[in-house]
């Protein structure tokens, strides 16, 4: 069906071992319009999704990756964050942010633990090393000792250390992007606040259409946005998207406030959200 995520490229059910990748946008797991305030109820939907995609067979492993909301976006911009360190009133944004983002991922690892899913929290920094914020350094050791003994590694976008710059932003695309490269996953899903991608941004343009299958030849407005955003532009964004979707059996995007949509995603069911064709 054109109008939805196919599961053409589905495997059959089995006990192969099959690799999912998925990013809980900040947008979902947070209320991105009141500072450090956590969605438990909508995380735990996320939770136990992905607890039944597990359940469903044996050879499943999950990667998470979680992005920061109103935990990471709000301070980070407000120090600069992301343009390295310039003087020391920065310093205590820094540390803030880093606080913060601790207490989010410790939210979200309890979130899958009371689902059943084993989540071990790895930090960003124990997977990227960053140099004039671009990445320099990569080391998945935690993360393939940690499916190898059947747990879900859970990582986040975070304020790092920069070897050039004092520090700067690590965003959970970029980890996203470097977990694909390596993984090479059966399947990637993005959960955000919308039902995909659109054509122009739904939230000031009422005539936004959803794309359902995104193809580099699709045609979108990267001019406006809503929400300030320190992890990157949406032309940016997409062409993450495009290497992800290379790098994978399938990629889409969904809206993970929805239930059921990230279940059906990643077990290639059809539902409503964006198939990235790379």
């Amino acid at each position: 069906m054109h109008d939805n995520i196919a599961a053409a490229r589905m495997r059959p059910e089995s006990t192969m071992t099959e690799t999912a990748l998925v990013k809980l946008g900040g947008s979902v797991i947070t209320w991105k319009d009141r500072v450090t305030t956590f969605s438990r109820k909508g995380t735990d939907a996320l939770s136990g999704e992905i607890s039944r995609y597990l359940g469903a067979s044996p050879g499943r492993r999950v990667v998470v990756v979680h992005g920061g909301g109103s935990f990471g976006h709000v301070k980070a911009k407000r120090y600069s964050l992301s343009e390295g360190m310039r003087d020391s009133s920065q310093v205590p944004g820094f540390a803030e942010v880093r606080n913060d983002m601790r207490k989010l991922n410790l939210m979200v690892v309890t979130s899958l633990l009371g689902r059943g899913v084993s989540a071990v929290s790895i930090p960003a920094e124990g997977i990227l090393g960053v140099s004039g914020a671009h990445v320099s350094s990569e080391d998945f050791s935690l993360v393939d000792m940690a499916l190898e003994k059947n747990f879900v590694p859970v990582t986040f976008g975070d304020a790092v250390f920069d070897a050039a710059l004092g520090f700067t932003i690590l965003s959970g695309d970029k980890l996203m992007l470097a977990l694909s490269r390596h993984l090479h996953p059966d399947v990637s899903v993005f959960c955000t606040d919308v039902d995909g991608v659109f054509d122009s941004n739904p939230a000031v343009d009422r005539e936004a259409h959803l794309i359902r299958h995104l193809t580099p030849s699709s045609t979108i407005s990267t001019s406006s946005s809503s929400r300030a955003d320190v992890t990157g532009e949406m032309a940016g964004k997409l062409a993450v998207l495009f290497e992800i979707g290379r790098n994978s059996g399938r990629t889409a995007v969904i809206n993970g406030r929805v239930k059921g949509r990230l279940l059906s995603a990643l077990s290639g069911r059809t539902t409503v959200g964006t198939e990235v064709l790379p």
